[in-house]
């Protein structure tokens, strides 16, 4: 009989006992994550990946707004002023031509 230096481990036996498992089974008990992870997550995103994606969009969302606030120089109810004037306006219009369409016959 020839001894491998294998041969004396405990562990030799021990792998061709057990059934075979395939990756997917391997991965899902033991992938390095937290039950958290593993509940909330689809399967290799790890917590902190999901966080850098949630910042990452929450700093895009205040780039955006930030570019927008300077573009309208700060008035940002310029445009609700401007809609209220021009109903004004006609409000106006029309009560100066509301008696002369009182006076139309109705036919």
């Amino acid at each position: 009989l020839q001894h491998s230096e294998g041969a004396c481990s405990p562990y030799l036996g021990a792998r061709s006992a057990m059934a075979p498992r395939s990756d997917k089974a391997k991965d899902a008990d033991v992938d390095g994550r937290l039950l958290i992870e593993r509940l909330l997550l689809p399967p290799g995103t790890t917590l902190s990946r999901a966080a850098t994606t949630v910042l990452f969009f929450f700093m895009l969302y205040c780039f955006v707004w930030t570019s927008w606030y300077i573009a309208v120089g700060g008035d940002t109810c310029r445009s609700q002023r401007e809609a209220a004037a021009a109903e004004m306006l006609e409000v106006e219009t029309s009560s100066r031509d509301s008696p002369t369409l009182q006076n139309v016959p109705n036919d």
